[in-house]
């Protein structure tokens, strides 16, 4: 396992090739006299992530993946996502997903398809619309 968001797990099937992640934190700055005004800090900022990976869906599969994590973007329901290390990365919601296909068959699905996953950190969702988001991908 390479990363994984909800139910869905990025493998060497349903690959990854990069991973940028940006934290923040937030200050105010205190106005005083004749000096530098210092800062108040005032918690963590926002946390983004982005996903990158290169699908080949006539070889490998992988478009059932993509389309989960579209239903996931849709129900605009925080996930837990982990890295292949072990290490709980925490709840995000999917906020954009971008795909190209290149080399179309002829079915007009690319036999490479780019893509990008740009996920914002959000809190724990309450269980009763976790579950029902789960629920929804397996009916």
């Amino acid at each position: 396992m390479l990363y994984q968001i909800g139910v869905v797990t990025f493998d060497l099937k349903f690959n990854l090739d990069g991973v940028s992640r940006e934290t923040t934190a937030d200050f105010v700055d205190k106005p005083v006299i004749g000096e530098r005004p210092p800062l108040e800090a005032m918690g963590e900022g926002p946390e983004q992530m982005t996903l990158a990976g290169r699908l080949f869906p006539d070889k490998l599969g992988g478009l059932s993946n993509l389309k989960t994590l579209q239903t996931l973007l849709k129900n605009q329901v925080p996930q837990l996502v982990l890295r292949g290390d072990g290490e709980v990365m925490g709840w995000f919601v999917i906020t954009r997903i971008t795909e190209g296909h290149t080399y179309l068959n002829a079915k007009g699905v690319g036999q490479v398809l780019e893509m990008q996953i740009e996920l914002k950190k959000a809190d724990a969702p309450d269980g009763e619309s976790y579950f029902s988001t789960l629920w929804e991908l397996v009916s």
